[in-house]
């Protein structure tokens, strides 16, 4: 019997960060904090409006994988673990900004007076070839699985039908992600600008 929901916030933290991995403990603090951490990354997007490049909830997985790797750093002595959370979905979201924006982002204190241009738009046809392209780059297995995540299958369904972590899923969307960026570079400087036509 699963008994994780009885424990306190130390002790599953210590069932997080036990090895091997205790899936059921990971899913428990998921249900626990993912609240918090999707206030937060909606908090900290809200002022650079809609960026139709990123998704609030993949953000928020880019967030528990980063916990996933740093939680045993964790110093209760130091900070709440709500203010650790905090804290690195604050730096996620501003990562991802800078790499959908491709310019400098403000400190968090300079936030709330910031208004940013809208990101370069893709094409609809454009989108799907980028799209395939970095699909057939991942190989058959991770494909798959990245397809099943746009799709909108549940990460818990996807780790369980497929036979990994979910860290295994994020690091894998997340080359995804990385090889459109590259691909959609690419194309940006191999295309000429267009000319207008003389009327």
């Amino acid at each position: 019997m699963n008994n994780t929901e009885t424990l306190t916030t130390e002790d599953l933290i210590q069932a997080c960060i036990a090895r091997p991995i205790v899936e059921s403990a990971w899913q428990e603090f998921w249900r626990r904090f993912h609240p918090i951490v999707l206030r937060r990354v909606r908090h900290v997007l809200r002022p650079f409006g809609s960026l139709h490049a990123i998704e609030e909830q993949d953000v928020v997985q880019f967030v528990f994988l980063k916990v996933f790797q740093k939680l045993s750093r964790f110093d209760p002595e130091k900070s709440s673990l709500e203010g650790y959370l905090n804290l690195i979905a604050t730096h996620t979201v501003l990562d991802e900004l800078r790499k959908v924006q491709r310019i400098p982002i403000p400190t968090r204190d300079d936030m709330d007076q910031l208004e940013l241009p809208g990101p370069t738009m893709v094409d609809e046809a454009q989108l799907e070839g980028l799209v395939a392209a970095a699909l057939s780059g991942l190989g058959a297995p991770k494909a798959d699985m990245v397809k099943a995540y746009l799709e909108g299958e549940s990460t818990r369904a996807i780790c369980a039908r497929v036979g990994v972590t979910p860290a295994n899923l994020y690091k894998t969307v997340s080359r995804f992600r990385m090889e459109i960026r590259k691909l959609f570079q690419q194309e940006t400087i191999e295309q000429p600008p267009k000319q207008k036509k003389d009327q």
